[in-house]
């Protein structure tokens, strides 16, 4: 009789254990966007920037609220993008000086992001934001391979 009840308890918890997965599975993953597509950084000439905003709890105005967001996200996202950017020119340079010479470059690739998923909730908005560095990449390694072979060859700084 212990041996039958042991095995329908075995059989219950089992039995939750399943559904709780089952209704776990579904609420994990993202809608819109893969796992593998949530990502920050530089590659393959794109730059992608996260950014998560909090919402208020009340909302007076939605069409006001809504152009507040946007301008939010724009401002939020740019300047991480060009932190990124900034970060990046500066771990393959040894000399930080050397960075003014690709603001232009950074500014143009800044001003041409655009979204490339948003996703909101009650209590956030959050966005990817895809920004084109691929002028600036191939630029950037052209720099770099005539910065080590005019220094090997003159010892002075290449141009741009």
């Amino acid at each position: 009789m212990i041996l039958g009840t042991e095995r329908m308890v075995y059989g219950m918890v089992r039995n939750l254990l399943l559904t709780i997965l089952a209704c776990m599975i579904p609420s994990c993953a993202s809608k819109g966007i893969k796992l593998n597509q949530r990502w920050e950084g530089i590659d393959k000439g794109k730059l992608r920037v996260y950014v998560r905003i909090s919402l208020p709890e009340m909302i007076d105005d939605e069409k006001q609220f809504e152009k507040q967001l946007e301008k939010q996200f724009d401002e939020k996202s740019d300047n991480r993008a060009v932190h990124l950017i900034v970060s990046y020119i500066r771990a393959n340079l040894t000399d930080p000086s050397e960075q003014g010479i690709f603001n232009s470059m950074i500014l143009k690739i800044v001003k041409e992001g655009k979204i490339a998923f948003r996703h909101c909730t009650d209590d956030y908005c959050e966005i990817f934001k895809d920004y084109n560095a691929k002028v600036f990449l191939e630029k950037f390694e052209k720099y770099k391979k005539k910065k080590a072979q005019s220094k090997k060859a003159t010892g002075k700084e290449p141009a741009l």
